[in-house]
């Protein structure tokens, strides 16, 4: 802040931005969360057979290998992106996108 010379009112308000953008993303992740719910791939090719659909236990074999890491149990949104957006869109916003000529 010292460095782009703010004072408390602009740093105040900054600071208020980045809380509602850390908030709205929060609900917007969790809304698509929770609204599309989605298996990931290596979870639907393990638990094809137990979906009630017939000839989807044909990934069984694949299913029986396991990936390097522990995978969570649904894919979802990623709540580091949608955060790191809304941080990246305010600040931008704010001190301006020295990416971008002028």
């Amino acid at each position: 802040m010292l460095a782009h010379q703010t004072d408390l009112s602009q740093s105040a308000r900054l600071f208020a931005d980045l809380d509602l953008s850390f908030a709205d993303g929060a609900i917007s992740f969790y809304d698509a969360k929770y609204h599309y719910d989605l298996w990931r791939p290596i979870t639907a090719i393990r638990e094809a057979a137990t979906d009630g659909k017939p000839g989807d236990d044909r990934g069984s074999e694949l299913g029986r290998r396991s990936p390097l890491l522990p995978q969570p149990i649904r894919h979802i949104p990623g709540r580091t992106g949608v955060i790191s957006e809304a941080v990246a869109t305010v600040l931008s916003a704010f001190f301006g996108n020295p990416t971008t000529s002028t």
